[in-house]
C-alpha cells in the first residue's frame, strides 16, 4: 500500500512513533544525494559524479574498517548528504544497512562543524535513549526502515539537478591509488606508547560528552602481526586505537582509520563494541 504513496521527504511527523528518537531526528538532518552527470573526453563518456566507482572503491572510507560487502552491490548504492552544508556523504545498499549506518551518521552530526549547537545537543541526548527505545520498537522500526529505504530510492530518482558543463577530465584514479600503495610500502611506523593518554581533561570542552567518553575508553596501539582488526590496505605496525577493557587479550578489539576525517565519521564501531565488550 505504501508504494502508491507520494514521496516528498525521507521522514514525516507520523513516523515518529515507529522508531527511536535518534533514528527519526537523524533522518531529518539528511537529504538524498543526487549525483550530477557530466560528459568528458573524445568518446563523451558519461559518469555520475560523487558516487564511488568500481575500480577505486574503498569500503573503509564509507562503511567502516570492518565492513565486508561484494563490489557487485555498487549499482544498488543510494546516497545521503548532511543538510548542514559540510559536504559529508554517506552510501548505503539496503534498509538493513541504512539502519546501522544511521548510528554512524548520528556520530557525525554530533561533531559536524556546520551543525547548529541545538541539533548536536539533541543528537547526544537521543543517543543515550536509543537502545532502550529500540527494544520496545524493534518490529515497527524494521518496517519503518523499509519505508525509509523506499522513499530514499524514489527521491533519488527525482532528477532536480542540472548537469554543469565541464571540460576537465578527472585525474586517473588508478595512478593515485598506485602512488599511495608505493609510499605505504616504504613506510615504517614507530611503536606507540599504549599508556599515552588519547584525551585530556582540557579536551572535554572541545567535543560532545559522548565523543569524549568514547575516546577515553581507548588507548593507542599498533597493528600486530596477527592482523586483528586489519584490512589489506593497513600494514603491520599501522597505528590505531584499542579498547582498554579487552586490551592485552589475544582477540582484543582494535580500530584503524586512514585519516582524521574517516575517524570522525566512522567511530561508531567503538561505542558499539563497548556495549558488548565482556571486559567493559
Amino acid at each position: 500500500e505504501s508504494t502508491n504513496l507520494a514521496v516528498d521527504a525521507l521522514v514525516v511527523d507520523e513516523d515518529k512513533h515507529l522508531t527511536t528518537d535518534l533514528i527519526f531526528y537523524t533522518l531529518q538532518q539528511l537529504e538524498p544525494y543526487k549525483p550530477r552527470k557530466q560528459k568528458y573526453g573524445d568518446d563523451e563518456e558519461e559518469r555520475e559524479i560523487g558516487f564511488p566507482v568500481r575500480e577505486a572503491f574503498d569500503l573503509s572510507s564509507f562503511f567502516g574498517e570492518h565492513s565486508i560487502l561484494p563490489l557487485d552491490f555498487l549499482p544498488l548504492l543510494q546516497g545521503l548528504v548532511c543538510k548542514h552544508d559540510c559536504g559529508r556523504k554517506f552510501f548505503t545498499t539496503s534498509s538493513e544497512h541504512l539502519s546501522g549506518l544511521l548510528l554512524t551518521i548520528a556520530n557525525h552530526l554530533a561533531i559536524c562543524r556546520n551543525c547548529p549547537v541545538p541539533v548536536k545537543t539533541q543528537i547526544v541526548s537521543h543517543q543515550f535513549s536509543h537502545e532502550s527505545q529500540l527494544l520496545s520498537k524493534q518490529e515497527s522500526h524494521n518496517v519503518f526502515m523499509e519505508e525509509a529505504w523506499r522513499r530514499l530510492v524514489v527521491l533519488s530518482k527525482q532528477k532536480d539537478r542540472k548537469p554543469k558543463p565541464s571540460s576537465r577530465k578527472p585525474a586517473a584514479r588508478s595512478e593515485r591509488t598506485s602512488i599511495g600503495r608505493t609510499s605505504m610500502g616504504s613506510t615504517s611506523y614507530p611503536t606507540v606508547d599504549p599508556n599515552m593518554a588519547l584525551v585530556l581533561p582540557a579536551d572535554e570542552q572541545l567535543v560532545t560528552p559522548f565523543t569524549f567518553y568514547t575516546m577515553s575508553q581507548c588507548r593507542p596501539c599498533n597493528l600486530d602481526i596477527k592482523g586483528n582488526g586489519s584490512r589489506s590496505n593497513f600494514e603491520h605496525g599501522f597505528p590505531g586505537l584499542e579498547c582498554i577493557h579487552c586490551a592485552g587479550n589475544p582477540c582484543s578489539r582494535k580500530f584503524f582509520y586512514r585519516s582524521a576525517d574517516i575517524l570522525a565519521g566512522n567511530y561508531a564501531h567503538i561505542p558499539n563494541h563497548l556495549m558488548s565488550c565482556p571486559g567493559a
